[in-house]
């Protein structure tokens, strides 16, 4: 009973402040497209540029691309939950705040799943199911990764070691309000897998419209996420009960 009425303490406050940050600063449910836009212009760019023989340059950029633009997007996410503030040049400014914690984080994920392809290349099914539990590792143990890196001051490595103790910490009050997000994002908001530049004038309209209601629906997503990070990091179930009383 305590832990149901915690819960949708939890919830609620969370709720509350998202919808704070929300009306204070509405154009930031629009960044992912922001984001998606770049995101396809540099790819075209890069792998136009540096093809045949220059690929292998093309691979490192764009982890290091990549990196810059999750920093970016966790920047802007940090200037809402801690500070509500949100300043379209945060976008620019944010490019390498975060740059090597998540490029160093990405690398490590790199080696482990190299490491697991050459094993499954060897071992066969074995090499799957070990990659399968690494995925779902991620999923699961990793999953506030995105909020530990620009709420918390680790180091990459660090950064992996707190989520897997904040989770212990936190199972049901993180996974059940993310659990709910996840299914509306993948089954109704999942967006074409085409890019911007292969589509039709007759599906760029439509193809522009779904890219909107996805930026909108996870920018609000991430929002919450970061204050319901915020909440559970910084309080135990105990304390929460006490500051109810009050």
């Amino acid at each position: 009973m305590e832990l149901i009425k915690d819960l949708m303490s939890v919830n609620k406050q969370t709720f509350s402040k998202t919808i704070n940050s929300i009306k204070n600063h509405w154009e930031a449910l629009l960044i992912v497209v922001v984001y998606a836009i770049i995101s396809q212009i540099i790819t075209l760019f890069v792998s136009r540029v540096f093809s045949g023989a220059l690929s292998i340059i093309s691979g490192i950029l764009m982890a290091i691309i990549e990196a810059a633009i999750i920093s970016s997007f966790l920047f802007v996410l940090n200037n809402i939950v801690q500070y509500n503030r949100f300043r379209w040049k945060d976008v620019v400014e944010g490019l390498n705040y975060y740059l090597w914690k998540v490029y160093g984080i990405l690398f490590i994920f790199f080696i482990v799943n190299f490491i697991l392809s050459s094993v499954l290349n060897i071992i066969g099914s074995l090499g799957y199911v070990l990659s399968l539990i690494f995925q779902l590792f991620i999923v699961i143990i990793l999953n506030p990764l995105p909020e530990t890196i620009y709420l918390k001051t680790y180091d990459s490595r660090d950064s992996i070691l707190y989520c897997i103790e904040f989770i212990k910490e936190n199972f049901i009050n993180w996974f059940i309000p993310n659990l709910l997000f996840g299914v509306l994002l993948f089954f109704i908001f999942k967006v074409t897998n085409k890019t911007l530049f292969t589509l039709s004038i007759s599906q760029l309209m439509p193809f522009m419209l779904r890219i909107l209601l996805f930026s909108v629906c996870l920018s609000f997503v991430m929002i919450y996420r970061g204050h319901l990070f915020k909440l559970l990091s910084t309080s135990t179930r105990r304390k929460r009960q006490f500051m109810n009383k009050f």
